[in-house]
């Protein structure tokens, strides 16, 4: 048990993105909330199986922030927390999946925020604001 314990320490411990490299990191200049959603809109357009059933609704602020998947590198730029739903490739509306989209020059990088993680590293670890 000790030994689970530890690991999922070093692990936690990994995934976190410290206070020198967020402020170490460049950013282009800051979106404005219409431009990061409509851009947001544009790749949830390219990517979903029925685009033209997209209901979206993103949060009020565009703030700097980091994202990476389990093993990646964080990707610093500006973040938007944006809820999709959409028809799957059956014709039924998936519910409302919470993403964290971040801009980062002509880079769009997006994490599912609602996947079930096991319950061994919270979302939070996936991303996180640096102001």
């Amino acid at each position: 048990m000790r030994i689970i314990l530890f690991f999922i320490t070093i692990c936690l411990a990994a995934c976190a993105v410290s206070k020198d490299e967020m402020k170490n990191s460049s950013y282009e200049p800051r979106p404005s909330r219409n431009e990061a959603v409509e851009k947001a809109k544009n790749y949830f357009t390219k990517v979903l199986k029925n685009p033209d059933s997209i209901n979206l609704k993103c949060s009020h602020d565009v703030k700097r922030g980091w994202v990476r998947d389990v093993y990646d590198v964080p990707q610093f730029g500006y973040l938007i927390l944006c809820n999709i739903n959409s028809k799957n490739k059956f014709g039924v509306y998936t519910g409302n999946i919470v993403y964290a989209v971040l801009f980062s020059g002509a880079n769009i990088y997006t994490v599912n925020l609602t996947k079930d993680y096991n319950h061994m590293i919270t979302p939070w670890d996936y991303y996180g604001f640096s102001e």
